[in-house]
């Protein structure tokens, strides 16, 4: 017989809400704010076990060889849920900023050395998404050295990231070279086409003066070399394939085989800006609570943030994708046999 199941015991209340313990209480000194200070660090904490939860499974299927359309509907729907909690989490902020810099002055100094920086849960969801290939090694090293032992056991090792994860995922799309049709040929034609007539209409131009003419003509040509980037190999971040294929994607999302994995892009940049800015959220707060001092953990506070934050983008290229947009009108037609495959027929 099914046991009864009781709303305190299935969520284990007894061991969530006895788990606030204040240092200020252990030291004589009850400081109010304490609490607050514990409640809402608890809070992220099991806002990003979540968070891993969800990742977790989306890293299982982006490790499958194929992914047909039901799982990118699910993988989807799981990534918009860490974009949803994310922001849930910095919102956490508006709470903990009802606290003052003087009330946290009350019991700031029981906490030494304890802080968020020693958060391996934290560390290890920049390890999955991706963000700790950006890290130098002075950065990795000052990182792992805020952990204990045993944490850093747990810490150490490669992963498979979710920027792993897209990047094999893109570069696996069919449709790049199909046949006789090369997507990075006709694209690389247009864009030729497109500025020879840039530099073109600039040369002709009746009412610029020369000066002008150089100066328009100059930009012109650090845009076409820009552009002509794309098609270099890669020493860092997508490979060149998985770049022209996000491009695919957007450029021609309307095709329905397309529209899924043009939202599962938009959703990335958003847990790859999410994730910036809770960092720059939490910089904001330290200002307001710390101002110029040193973190509780021996950090160097503000100047650390800034450069964890400066070493913390996930998909850059998908976040610098409109750059290389080109218009509608000026887009290299699609094959018909290629169209027929990325669409569908009411019948």
């Amino acid at each position: 017989m099914k046991k009864e199941v009781y709303y305190p015991e299935y969520l284990q209340l007894d061991r969530i809400l006895g788990a606030q313990s204040l240092e200020s209480e252990k030291n004589n000194h009850v400081a109010h704010d304490e609490m607050l200070f514990i409640i809402v660090h608890q809070t992220l904490e099991l806002w990003m076990k979540q968070i891993h939860f969800e990742l977790d499974s989306v890293l299982v299927e982006f490790q499958k060889p194929t992914l047909d359309d039901a799982q990118t509907s699910v993988l989807h729907h799981r990534l918009q849920r860490i974009t949803e909690i994310q922001k849930l989490m910095a919102n956490h902020f508006d709470v903990l900023e009802t606290m003052t810099p003087l009330d946290f002055l009350d019991f700031r100094d029981d906490l030494i050395p304890a802080s968020g920086f020693q958060s391996l849960q934290f560390k290890q969801l920049e390890k999955k998404l991706g963000a700790y290939k950006n890290h130098t090694d002075e950065m990795r090293s000052y990182s792992r050295s805020a952990l204990r032992e045993e944490e850093r056991d747990q810490f150490e090792g490669d992963v498979f990231s979710l920027f792993d994860g897209v990047e094999k995922w893109l570069e696996r799309n069919p449709f790049l070279s199909w046949q006789n049709y090369s997507f990075e040929t006709s694209f690389k034609e247009v864009i030729e086409t497109m500025f020879a007539k840039e530099k073109d209409l600039i040369k002709n131009h009746p009412f610029l003066e020369k000066e002008q003419k150089d100066k328009e003509e100059k930009n012109i040509e650090n845009m076409y070399q820009s552009f002509l980037s794309i098609f270099k190999g890669r020493s860092s971040g997508l490979s060149k394939e998985a770049f022209l294929s996000a491009l695919f994607i957007h450029f021609y999302r309307d095709h329905p085989m397309l529209h899924m994995p043009y939202q599962i892009l938009r959703v990335l940049v958003d847990i790859d800006q999410n994730h910036t800015a809770w960092k720059q959220r939490h910089l904001s707060m330290v200002r307001k609570m710390i101002g110029l001092k040193m973190g509780t953990g021996g950090s160097s506070g503000q100047k650390y943030l800034h450069v964890s934050i400066a070493q913390s983008c996930i998909f850059p290229e998908l976040v610098e994708l409109p750059s290389y947009m080109i218009s509608r009108k000026n887009l290299p037609s699609l094959p018909s046999d290629i169209s027929t495959e990325l669409g569908f027929r009411w019948r």
